[in-house]
């Protein structure tokens, strides 16, 4: 029917950190970049099923979720997620330069 397994990624090992600093530096910003204690992830996570409503569950356990795993794969590809981000903040700087 379909395809079982996709690889995806780059040839990159990145951390969640790393991510957001590399999204901002293709911003040209200073990161700002908050921690919370695990144990809140942990506790939102719990408290999601009883307090979320029907489409937000899903969702939002799945990101509390993620965001507890490194999700670091295998490296898989040569597009690298830097570039895409400098693409990105290009598009954005087109759109917000008045000509």
């Amino acid at each position: 029917m379909g395809q079982e397994w996709l690889d995806v990624g780059g040839p990159d090992r990145l951390s969640h950190r790393e991510l957001a600093e590399m999204a901002f530096a293709a911003l040209g910003k200073p990161p700002k970049i908050t921690f919370l204690p695990d144990g809140f992830r942990k506790l939102c996570l719990a408290l999601v099923s009883y307090l979320a409503p029907n489409h937000l569950r899903g969702p939002a356990e799945f990101f509390l979720t993620a965001m507890g795993m490194d999700m670091i794969g295998e490296p898989f590809g040569d597009h690298h997620i830097k570039d895409h981000f400098d693409a990105l903040a290009l598009t954005i700087q087109k759109h917000q330069d008045p000509d």
